[in-house]
């Protein structure tokens, strides 16, 4: 796994979005919907703001420990015992995190296209895939992420545009949604979305070069996508209605009709979305490694992958 650390903007600013944007194909939106009804979209922007402030505390924490990751801050900080306990906790949580949502992935693929194909299947493609991809390294990742980022944000922000003649705005309303407890509520697990993984992302990549500010076009990019899918989809199908749902963006674009001409572009979405899970399970499968790796102070990520994979696999398909 060479080239960890020859990133430049592009890459960074790739991969940030791709660790994220897969989300939004999942259940994502009608969870974070049922969660806080009509407030869903004003509290993603306060959870983006103090996601935003999370990450620049981080990298500020970075300075302060030069070249050095957060598990060897950790381990710095509270010494190698406790270091190594904590880090540990981060590391199962991410081997759980990847196998939930490449689980929740290859369940919809199933649902929508293949429900006869195993799901082993698919779950053993993605993997393979994200082995490939990890053996060269987080540079690998980052030029997938950097290519493919574009034409999803496209794809995206095309679905949310052309499904605007099914909004009613009346659905945004009672804007209070459940009201200011659950709304609270509603930030703190909005924070989720972006934290985790942008918390491992830094933890990781210590030298990149001007890390702060393609972080942040990356987060407002990545944020305003999110924000702007949470709103197209409640006035879409309202917050009544999108409790019954199970995934986001590909009931939204079903939803869509603009003539006769352009109908049933899901089939087109549905490469989209398996476009950005392969690159979203290839980065969160690799950060999973690369923790690992820091906290246990193992030089060689190669010996690390078939085992870690192994892991992923099996949770994911014992879980579905």
């Amino acid at each position: 796994m060479k080239n960890d650390r020859a990133l430049g903007g592009r890459e960074i600013t790739g991969l940030l979005c791709m660790a994220i944007l897969p989300k939004l194909f999942f259940s994502l939106l009608p969870d974070g919907v049922g969660a806080v009804g009509t407030a869903v979209w004003y509290t993603q922007l306060l959870s983006w703001g103090i996601s935003l402030l999370f990450f620049f505390a981080i990298l500020h924490l970075m300075k302060l420990y030069p070249g050095q990751t957060l598990p060897e801050i950790f381990q710095s900080v509270l010494g190698r015992g406790l270091g190594i306990v904590l880090g540990t906790f981060f590391y199962l949580y991410f081997v759980a995190y990847t196998a939930d949502h490449l689980g929740e992935a290859v369940q919809l693929i199933k649902i929508y296209n293949f429900p006869n194909t195993p799901f082993w299947l698919f779950t053993a493609g993605f993997l393979f895939v994200a082995w490939l991809i990890c053996r060269y390294g987080l540079n690998g990742i980052a030029k997938s992420a950097s290519l493919f980022l574009i034409p999803i944000l496209i794809a995206i922000f095309a679905a949310l545009l052309i499904g605007s003649k099914q909004y009613d705005w009346h659905f945004l309303f009672p804007a209070g949604g459940y009201g200011i407890v659950r709304s609270g509520m509603g930030v703190l697990g909005g924070v989720s979305v972006y934290v985790d993984l942008i918390l491992l992302f830094c933890a990781v990549t210590p030298e990149k070069t001007d890390l702060k500010r393609n972080g942040f076009w990356g987060m407002v990019w990545c944020g305003s996508a999110v924000i702007f899918s949470f709103l197209g989809y409640l006035l879409t199908f309202g917050y009544r209605s999108s409790q019954g749902k199970t995934v986001g963006l590909v009931e939204l674009v079903q939803n869509v009709y603009f003539n006769q001409l352009f109908q049933r572009m899901e089939a087109i979405f549905f490469l989209v979305m398996v476009v950005a899970v392969v690159n979203g399970v290839c980065i969160w499968f690799y950060l999973t490694v690369s923790l690992y790796r820091e906290i246990y102070d193992i030089q060689e990520k190669k010996e690390l992958l078939l085992p870690n994979l192994l892991m992923v696999f099996a949770l994911a398909t014992v879980s579905r």
